[in-house]
């Protein structure tokens, strides 16, 4: 009866730490789960934000190759 009673102890307190064991991994997986979707969040901010730099970067260039043809023509018929 002895050891009856100190194996049902032991087995409440292997359930109590395996209960905090598993409240804790659900609290580091939601944990995770935030910081991944935050960072999701993130990237996809970046990736739109580099898009947006990319398609004014080339909009600047044909404008300046536009300046430069105009300017290259202007000079052009200055010097004839």
């Amino acid at each position: 009866m002895i050891a009856h009673g100190r194996t049902e102890k032991r087995v409440k307190e292997v359930e109590r730490v395996a209960d905090s064991d598993r409240r804790k991994l659900k609290s580091q997986v939601t944990e995770l789960t935030k910081q991944l979707e935050d960072e999701r969040i993130t990237r996809k901010t970046l990736d739109k934000n580099l898009h947006d730099f990319k398609g004014s970067s080339q909009s600047n260039e044909l404008e300046k190759d536009k300046l430069i043809n105009e300017l290259t023509l202007r000079l052009d018929k200055v010097v004839t």
